[in-house]
């Protein structure tokens, strides 16, 4: 499962539950808007960043090419169409992008952290367990980046430790305002637990969690898609 800094850049996941640390600035890949000063290449760009938002991944990417084409070197432009390459499953192609770009921002932690998300699912779990430590360092403390931690760490047989990852998440989403508490990356937090839990031996424990996210997320649109990535459906 994808964990993704979305095409609006990190500062759109702290407006939802104060998950990053600062916005993005105008070079960073990750800033909210393209380099153009071109009206129409911006209001492409808009039109991509909804289509993202609703997850029409590929008519985003449509748009994302065109722009490519005109605008070859805008940082921003190539960071999303990495971003909606790896929501379709061509890891491969988002990671060779992420390469790319953190040769020019080679400090850039939503780099890191989106490189950790495409490597853990390409299966390559410790790898990402570097990039998303590396992410951790440049950024502040986010939920985000401890709800994507615990999922690598179940993976790699630190079920224990994922749990304490996911605490530390909890403790955020409770200071956070509501709308925060019933996003998708919320859902993702309980998902990751009951497996951890599982993982662990604690199956009746996750049975009470799994209970819990259908309780509280079971009428919000993502739901059904959430569970079918994870294989519960």
């Amino acid at each position: 499962m994808r964990i993704l800094f979305p095409l609006l850049s990190a500062a759109v996941l702290a407006s939802a539950c104060s998950d990053d640390p600062q916005p993005a600035s105008s070079n960073s890949p990750g800033a909210a808007r393209i380099e153009s000063a071109d009206a129409r290449l911006v209001g492409l760009h808009e039109q991509a960043l909804a289509l993202r938002a609703r997850e029409d991944y590929a008519a985003a990417l449509v748009i994302l090419d065109q722009l490519i084409q005109l605008e070859p070197n805008d940082l921003p432009l190539r960071f999303n169409r990495a971003t909606v390459l790896a929501e379709l499953g061509r890891s491969a192609e988002a990671m060779a992008i992420f390469d790319e770009l953190l040769k020019q921002t080679p400090n850039d932690p939503q780099l890191f952290q989106n490189r950790a998300s495409v490597l853990l699912d390409l299966g390559r779990a410790e790898e990402a367990l570097i990039e998303l430590d590396r992410a951790m360092q440049g950024a502040a403390d986010a939920p985000t980046l401890r709800v994507l931690r615990a999922d690598i760490l179940t993976k790699l047989g630190r079920a224990q430790e994922a749990l304490a990852e996911l605490d530390r998440a909890d403790q955020q989403f409770a200071a956070a305002p509501e709308a925060a508490r019933r996003t998708r990356l919320a859902a993702q937090a309980l998902l990751f637990r009951v497996e951890a839990l599982e993982a662990l031996g604690r199956a009746a424990d996750g049975a009470g969690v799994l209970e819990r996210l259908r309780n509280e997320f079971q009428s919000q649109p993502f739901f059904e898609k959430l569970m079918r990535e994870r294989g519960r459906s």
